[in-house]
């Protein structure tokens, strides 16, 4: 199976329409439906528009391109929160590092 036709059997299998996966990931109809046209306009895909597309679809970059899941896929909650953090700026990212630092280490005491 390859990508483009991993893509669809995902979006079937988890009952997500064109639209709704559009709207997670901000992604144009028409650069969709490119990706989606053939192999050679998804290999010259942007790998943040792919993350993008593996993120809603709540899979690793890995298994989306390859079809292995060599990582843990991201729960839809925290990809809430990713969505939010990229907007912050330098500093706000280093504060919340420093923030989820304490915590990881107070967890693991």
């Amino acid at each position: 199976m390859n990508t483009i036709e991993r893509i669809k059997e995902l979006m079937k299998n988890k009952n997500i329409t064109v639209n709704e996966l559009l709207q997670k990931t901000s992604i144009k109809r028409s650069t969709f439906y490119y990706i989606l046209s053939n192999e050679e306009n998804l290999k010259k895909t942007n790998i943040e528009t792919l993350r993008a597309i593996a993120i809603a679809l709540n899979v690793s970059l890995d298994f989306l391109i390859n079809g292995k899941q060599t990582d843990e896929a991201i729960p839809e909650d925290i990809q809430g929160m990713f969505r939010q953090v990229k907007d912050f700026s330098v500093e706000d990212r280093k504060a919340l590092a420093r923030i989820i630092g304490k915590m990881s280490k107070h967890l693991n005491e």
